[in-house]
């Protein structure tokens, strides 16, 4: 989805410039929501810990990420693409704990950098560990520990 590449004006660009009047882009991105059960145990923490900067920038991460689908069909029109189809759904990571989820291939792959560049060097282990116990507490209570994910698919248009 474009919430993944890392530079969408360059990336729009190109669709713009490779593409014909009426030509059609489907994408996918995930929405603002996502993840939004281990996102609030972060920004919990970081409370409980006056690490106002920090939640700052896990926000301000947040926010790059995940657009809303009216900043998305904005950003997008800004390219000469108009929106044709909306379609909104949603997904489950459904882990038995927080220990399986940190484990797990993709979380490595595309999240655990990044969530751990937002503390200080001096303070990520001690942080996730406290992190891992607060998440897998609440999938003891839960039965699981399940991180949903909504996204929306946009079919849009070039031109009009």
């Amino acid at each position: 989805g474009l919430n993944n590449v890392d530079n969408l004006d360059k990336v729009l660009k190109e669709c713009q410039r490779v593409a014909k009047n009426k030509a059609q882009l489907l994408t996918t991105f995930n929405l603002p929501d996502t993840m939004i059960e281990f996102y609030s145990a972060y920004i919990d923490l970081l409370d409980e810990k006056g690490m106002t900067a920090e939640k700052d920038k896990l926000l301000a991460h947040i926010t790059a990420k995940r657009k809303t689908v009216d900043d998305m069909i904005s950003i997008l029109s800004n390219y000469g693409f108009y929106k044709k189809q909306l379609k909104l759904n949603q997904f489950n990571m459904r882990f038995l704990d927080a220990d399986a989820m940190f484990d797990h291939y993709f979380i490595q792959l595309a999240f655990m950098q990044p969530w751990r560049e937002i503390l200080p060097k001096e303070k990520v282990e001690k942080f996730f560990i406290e992190l891992r116990n607060l998440l897998n507490q609440q999938a003891h209570n839960a039965g699981e520990l399940n991180l949903r994910i909504p996204y929306a698919c946009l079919e849009m248009e070039l031109g009009k």
